[in-house]
């Protein structure tokens, strides 16, 4: 039987978080890595200088005493290419770096955001932490992490960012553009963290206090796919095609 996650739209990251986590624990990832994009943003918009914006968002996690023993990054440009999509350029540069259990969980939430209806408050707060449009360049910049907690102390992500020229569809993540129509760099930064537990016990009451009304804007839990009438269960966990 499939392990079930629980996700959440945390800011700009979809995060998810094995089923037997307790909820202290799942808190205290969910809230140092809200912190550290909001401690980001002050400092500058990611559309601005994603690499930069990136880096910050990584000595912020530091401050909240997560180390990140790992960065890889790959720097794609997709000019001669047609068909492109996020999930599927997502899913490619997945399966270079990680296991294929955390490969299903991490592209497993996309699934899960897109069967959403469009309305729903988790699926819009994604498009609106995850998508900047410029009217003078006629760009939509898409900047987004996605992230699997295996353990109250270990977490995997993988950070996206990419620009595209074409109007988007509601569901943008499965849109197929060709490459000419993302001009730039596409960058996939991966990184594994650990968080010191005992020392972040210490930074517990500030991390909540400096978030103040944030974590009610800025998180939304995503709700469980519906099972199927043969007993599987939609998004979550299965692979993409």
């Amino acid at each position: 039987m499939a392990m079930q996650y629980e996700t959440w739209v945390n800011g700009a990251q979809l995060i998810s978080f094995p089923g037997g986590l307790s909820a202290p624990d799942r808190d205290d990832v969910l809230n140092s890595h809200l912190l550290a994009q909001v401690s980001a943003n002050q400092d500058g918009l990611v559309t601005a200088n994603p690499r930069a914006w990136f880096k910050r968002n990584v000595d912020g996690l530091g401050q909240l005493m997560w180390s990140t023993q790992t960065v890889q990054s790959d720097v794609s440009r997709f000019a001669g290419l047609d068909d492109l999509s996020i999930v599927a350029l997502v899913t490619r540069h997945l399966k270079k770096k990680l296991p294929a259990a955390i490969v299903r969980q991490m592209t497993g939430m996309l699934e899960q955001i897109c069967e959403l209806a469009y309305e729903h408050p988790a699926r819009q707060l994604f498009r609106a932490q995850v998508l900047a449009h410029t009217q003078a360049s006629q760009r939509t910049a898409i900047n987004f992490q996605l992230s699997a907690c295996t353990a109250p102390d270990q977490v995997f992500s993988l950070f996206v960012s990419l620009a595209l020229v074409v109007p988007l569809q509601q569901d943008f993540l499965h849109q197929t553009f060709c490459g000419v129509d993302s001009p730039g760099d596409a960058l996939f930064f991966y990184s594994h963290k650990q968080l010191s537990v005992a020392r972040y016990a210490r930074l517990r009451e500030m991390t909540v206090a400096a978030l103040e009304d944030d974590a009610v804007v800025l998180r939304r839990v995503v709700p469980q796919a519906k099972a199927k009438a043969d007993g599987s269960l939609q998004g979550g966990t299965h692979d993409l095609h």
